[in-house]
């Protein structure tokens, strides 16, 4: 399953009128209302969400525990990668992503 973002604007220029990165786009475009939004946390140790549906590949062997920052365990289902389209033509794979299911936002 693609996730794909709709991009309904320009993408803002950067402090130092750098593009935005990628990852700036998922977290800043529309998206289709059926999927939730990314949100990027500087504090996240790796890419998480707790939507099975979006992995392309997942190794469900990858089972450990992570800690918000509240100190709330959660449990790893899986690691896998998710594809992110922008549009109709760009790609990209977001690799690594944890399956948390007690997760309430998807975190980059």
């Amino acid at each position: 399953m693609d996730i794909l973002l709709k991009i309904g604007g320009v993408i803002q220029m950067g402090e130092e009128d750098q593009p935005t990165t990628w990852m700036e786009k998922i977290a800043a475009h529309t998206h289709d209302p059926k999927e939730e939004p990314w949100w990027i946390d500087s504090g996240a140790s790796s890419h998480m969400t707790s939507h099975a549906q979006y992995f392309s590949n997942i190794d469900d062997s990858h089972n450990d525990t992570i800690f918000t920052a509240d100190s709330t365990p959660n449990s790893i289902e899986g690691k896998g990668d998710i594809p992110i389209r922008f549009g109709m033509r760009e790609k990209k794979m977001l690799g690594n992503v944890l399956l948390v299911p007690s997760l309430t936002k998807n975190l980059l």
